[in-house]
């Protein structure tokens, strides 16, 4: 890796606005159970028909752990009934279902960015206020049109050019906020070091060395190729290479 980012930071920097997804959210999961601090294992699923099911165990909390992996720890082990000790795969998405659960801990990666400012606070402001703006007129767009229902019969076709257009400001407004970068001049320094990694992620120069990556390479760069969603070409490229072995604590 070109520097010590998480594997959730770096998937989410390089992400689409920098945004978290649930790559980097997985990627985060594999480094914690890489160091212990949770444990994934497949069982066997109740019910009539044998099935197995992947579980996520809690274990210690690392003293060193990152603010958003904490985050991370307290959302998965703690429902509405209060704490838990595991939970399955399947049960991740109604684990994050609640957008007040993935705001928290979006929010908690995006502090870790501003906190290496990797994250500009005036861009980020900019951005916000340009995709606002695009929806307020989106939904003026859409007013325009339910009122323009009672003058269509007697002004006719031009009673929609006002709607119209303002649909495709409201479009544009959108389209440009979204495209807006949050980064800072130093977050798109290193945001590009990471794609470069990306890229090289797995390349055949990675693969092709004599004994391949080694357990301890692959340990720690598989969460990188999780959060970064390369992992199943990656993992595929390293068995057709003959590298059948994973990391200790899948």
């Amino acid at each position: 890796p070109p520097d010590d980012l998480a594997p959730a930071l770096a998937g989410s920097l390089i992400g689409t606005a920098a945004s978290t997804g649930w790559g980097p959210v997985l990627g985060a999961l594999m480094d914690l159970a890489r160091r212990r601090a949770l444990t994934i294992e497949s069982v066997e699923k109740a019910g009539l028909f044998a099935s197995k099911e992947v579980r996520i165990s809690r274990g210690p909390v690392p003293s060193h752990a990152a603010p958003h992996e904490r985050v991370l720890l307290d959302l998965l082990f703690t429902d509405k009934h209060g704490p838990r000790t595991s939970v399955t795969f399947s049960e991740l998405a109604k684990t994050f279902a609640s957008s007040r659960r993935w705001k928290r801990l979006k929010e908690a990666i995006a502090a870790e960015l501003r906190a290496e400012r990797l994250l500009d606070a005036d861009r980020e402001r900019t951005r916000g206020r340009v995709t606002i703006a695009g929806l307020i007129v989106l939904v003026m767009a859409i007013a325009g049109f339910v009122g323009s229902v009672a003058l269509f019969d007697r002004v006719g076709q031009p009673v929609l050019a006002v709607p119209i257009a303002l649909l495709i400001v409201g479009v544009v407004g959108m389209i440009t906020g979204a495209s807006l970068s949050p980064l800072s001049e130093e977050g798109h320094r290193r945001a590009e070091r990471w794609r470069g990694f990306k890229r090289t992620l797995g390349s055949p120069s990675d693969t092709s060395a004599p004994g391949g990556p080694g357990v301890e390479r692959l340990e720690r760069l598989l969460p990188y190729a999780v959060a970064f969603g390369t992992a199943v070409a990656w993992m595929k490229r390293l068995e057709k290479q003959g590298i059948t072995m994973g990391p200790s604590w899948l």
